[in-house]
Formats: structure tokens, C-alpha cells, sequence
């Protein structure tokens, strides 16, 4: 269980998540242009375990580096309260970066340098940028990073690089909430947030406008996401709490599920979206007994 708090198991559905849509979404739109083999399942399933071992991996450095601010303010974390011990968590790190970046390599050359590029964004996050202006665009480079490795299983396109940069606005727009979470002390992230978030929801719009993806319909259940986020966001701008933020923080996180599914429904593939949705159930289910945030 300490290892599980550790990793924050939930999200690590949410890299699968990003890894499963973006296939689906590049074998509905590339697939008539691409040569598509047998071995795919099994590449897939591989990309998504480098995934879920590189998103793992990162999610113990973070507490690696806020081993002593946790100490202070969050000593029920499985490093502090001693459950795992700090060197321990640090060979943990290692070998779930190492274990991602060769699994990913035994899926070809373009999956490795796409999840080295991966890892030094994760590096870079939580050794030296979290404090900075830049970190929730180097979170949101994390999960932009993570959309292409799916995209390359079916070989990148020049739209692929545009395609995932909804997920690149949207993540970088949660991780600026996110670093309020534990203070509630300023409510322009907030602002920011939303900002970002809507210029996801704009970005998908026009990439079904402009034709680049083809199903209309799933404007109608973006609308809708929108809608919501910004009813949650109403809510918690008046109630500025640290506990409503990591409400929000929270849905926001699970959202990305959603929002992965709604960008397959974009390039047309409806039943893709729905498998992509039902990681939806496992995610709340183990949200109840495990950390998000």
C-alpha cells in the first residue's frame, strides 16, 4: 500500500490512458497511409508499461526531492512517516526509469528517444524547474511527450505533433492549480488554469473545423467538459480552500481520462473513445483508497 501511495497508482492509469487514445486516435486518422502489422498489441501493451514505469518513476523522485517539506506538511507520505525509506525510494526511481526507457527501446529507436526526452523533462522537473515559471509547461511537455510515444507506434505524422498539444495545455493549465493546492494563498493560478484549459477545448475545436480531425459530434461532449469545468471552477474561485483546490486538482487529474477519450472521438473512432472512457472506473475505485495529488 506504501508503495502504491508512493507512485500515486490512480494517475498511473491516466499515462495508459494517454498512451492507448493516442494509437487508437493515429490508427483511425493515419491508418489508410500506414503499414499496420500484427505485432502492434504487444508493441502497445509495452508502450504502455515504459508509460506507467516512467510516470512511476517520476512520481517518486517528486517525493525523493520534497522528502524534507514533507517531513513538515505531509508526514503520513510513505517516505516521511517511514514506511519506505528515502534510499530505498531512490533505487525505486532508478530502476522504474531504467525498466521504461529499455522497454520503450525494445519497441524501436524512435519510442527511445521519444521516452529519453520524457525522462529529462521528468529529471528536469523535480530537480530543478518545480519552483519555477516553467514547471507546469515541463509537466505539460511531460504528458505531450508521453501522447507522441502512443502516436509513434503507427509512425509520427506532422500532424501528430499538433494533435497532442491539447493534453500539453491542458496538464500544464492543472499543474499551475496544483501548486496552490496546500496554500490557497493566490487565485490567479486559477485564472490561469481556465485560461488553458479552454484554449485546449479551442484547440480541439479548430482541429475538427479546420478538418485535421473529422468528428463533429465530439464538439457536443467537449461543450459540455467545458461547461463543467467551468461550473467546478466557479464553485471553487468562492470557496478558495485548500481543500476545494485539491478537489479540483483532483478532478482535473481524473479528467484526463475524459479528455483523452474525447480527442478519439474527435478523429471519429467512437467505440476507441468508450475504452478509452472505461479507465474511468478503476481510476475512481482506486481514487478511494490512494493519493492523487
Amino acid at each position: 500500500m506504501a508503495f502504491l501511495q508512493l507512485i500515486r497508482a490512480p494517475n498511473v492509469l491516466t499515462s495508459a490512458s494517454n498512451i492507448l487514445a493516442a494509437y487508437l486516435l493515429a490508427a483511425t486518422v493515419f491508418s489508410p497511409s500506414l503499414n499496420q502489422t500484427t505485432s502492434q498489441l504487444t508493441d502497445l501493451i509495452l508502450l504502455v508499461i515504459a508509460s506507467a514505469l516512467l510516470y512511476s518513476g517520476g512520481m517518486i523522485m517528486n517525493d525523493c526531492f520534497d522528502y524534507d517539506e514533507d517531513l513538515r506538511e505531509r508526514p503520513h507520505r510513505p517516505l516521511p512517516s517511514g514506511a519506505i525509506t528515502l534510499s530505498r525510494a531512490w533505487q525505486l526511481c532508478c530502476a522504474a526509469l531504467i525498466l521504461g526507457l529499455l522497454t520503450a527501446a525494445w519497441v524501436g529507436i524512435t519510442q527511445f528517444i521519444i521516452a529519453s526526452t520524457l525522462a529529462v523533462l521528468i529529471i528536469l522537473y523535480n530537480g530543478i524547474a518545480k519552483q519555477t515559471v516553467w514547471a507546469p509547461w515541463i509537466m505539460g511537455s511531460c504528458r505531450y511527450s508521453n501522447w507522441l510515444l502512443g502516436l509513434s507506434l503507427l509512425g509520427l505524422q506532422t500532424s501528430s505533433f499538433i494533435i497532442a498539444l491539447p493534453v500539453l495545455l491542458y496538464v500544464s493549465g492543472l499543474t499551475m492549480l496544483s501548486r496552490v493546492e496546500t496554500t490557497a494563498h493566490n487565485t490567479q493560478p486559477l485564472l490561469h488554469a481556465v485560461l488553458l484549459i479552454s484554449a485546449s477545448a479551442a484547440l480541439i475545436t479548430l482541429l475538427i473545423i479546420s478538418e485535421v480531425l473529422t468528428g463533429t459530434w465530439a464538439l457536443v461532449v467537449l461543450l459540455a467538459a467545458e461547461l463543467l469545468i467551468l461550473y467546478l471552477s466557479y464553485m471553487t474561485w468562492h470557496n478558495f480552500t485548500p481543500p476545494r483546490i485539491q478537489l479540483m486538482v483532483k478532478t482535473l487529474v481524473i479528467g484526463i481520462i475524459p479528455l483523452d477519450a474525447i480527442l478519439v472521438w474527435a478523429g471519429g473512432n467512437m467505440w476507441g473513445g468508450l475504452l478509452v472512457l472505461s479507465l474511468l472506473a478503476p481510476v475512481q475505485l482506486a481514487a478511494k483508497r490512494l493519493y492523487i495529488t
